[in-house]
């Protein structure tokens, strides 16, 4: 994130946190919404010099990029999209699988294509891409500039796709803000959804993301291995619905709860962006 997005988002929280809970809802909204606006005007500033030296047909504006990124500059957008398309490749050959291998891929929460404008140019030329997610307006954009296949997904299951039609399941940044039930759900699902032998791929907030709670929640964490946290961005606060919120895994708590469902391959510390842990998940071969 960059030093002026920053500041500016701080200084918005700062404000938040003096208004609640003393403001009402409606206020406090509005004034999330004005000082994001004023930071994506900035933000959207260079987007045409960047999509020239990218040599891509098209970047999504600054308030699409801030709602799947947490951060409206275009330049780290593009360099958060690159690293973690990487970390997926890392991650498939670190457990000896080349993502080439695959043929049908669902990119569950594929926002508005961050990682697909890399990921997709590493596929196979055969492969089928799948994006779906919650945010209509996202899909709206994706459908009229990227590629690929996309759809709107509901709060909770099912998805339109067959049993086992998928061989590998991304999920990136989703899980992070699910509660315990709705990520047995969507597991639930991706169970049904998965080829035998299909690969699966969730990223959490792990211990890195939370060794720097207070002591009440560190104790919760330890104790319970899971919890739920406020989104207290206003912006973010105006835009998604109550039940999106910050949800954080001890790395016990989560290899109990997905190993339910599969296979646990490999749980990589930080292994998204250095920051979110990954796990690599597989369904049975038969």
């Amino acid at each position: 994130m960059t030093l002026t997005t920053q500041r500016v988002i701080d200084f918005g929280e700062k404000v938040w946190r003096l208004m609640h809970p003393y403001t009402p809802e409606v206020i406090i909204r509005f004034f999330g919404l004005l000082v994001t606006r004023i930071l994506f005007c900035v933000a959207d500033r260079k987007i045409e010099q960047v999509r020239r030296e990218l040599g891509c047909p098209c970047l999504p504006p600054a308030h699409l990029r801030y709602r799947v990124w947490g951060d409206p500059d275009i330049n780290t957008f593009v360099w958060s999209g690159k690293h973690v398309a990487l970390d997926i490749v890392h991650a498939l050959e670190k457990n000896g699988r080349s993502l080439s291998d695959f043929r049908n891929i669902l990119d569950f929460g594929c926002g508005c294509g961050r990682i697909e404008m890399f990921l997709a140019q590493l596929l196979h030329a055969d492969a089928h891409y799948q994006g779906v997610d919650n945010d209509k307006e996202t899909i709206t954009w994706c459908r009229e500039n990227m590629a690929s296949s996309y759809a709107v997904n509901d709060r909770q299951p099912p998805l339109s796709g067959a049993d086992g039609q998928y061989d590998l399941i991304i999920a990136i940044a989703v899980f992070r803000h699910l509660s315990v039930a709705d990520q047995k759900s969507w597991l639930a699902e991706f169970k049904r959804l998965l080829a035998p032998g299909g690969i699966c791929l969730i990223s959490l907030h792990g211990h890195f993301c939370w060794k720097d709670f207070s002591a009440e929640d560190q104790l919760c964490l330890q104790e319970k291995g899971f919890l739920m946290k406020e989104i207290v961005d206003p912006y973010q606060r105006s835009v998604f619905p109550a039940w999106y919120r910050a949800a954080y895994h001890s790395r016990a708590f989560a290899t109990e709860l997905y190993g339910n469902f599969f296979e646990i391959m490999d749980y990589i510390e930080q292994g998204v962006e250095n920051e979110t842990d990954l796990l690599v998940l597989k369904q049975d071969e038969e």
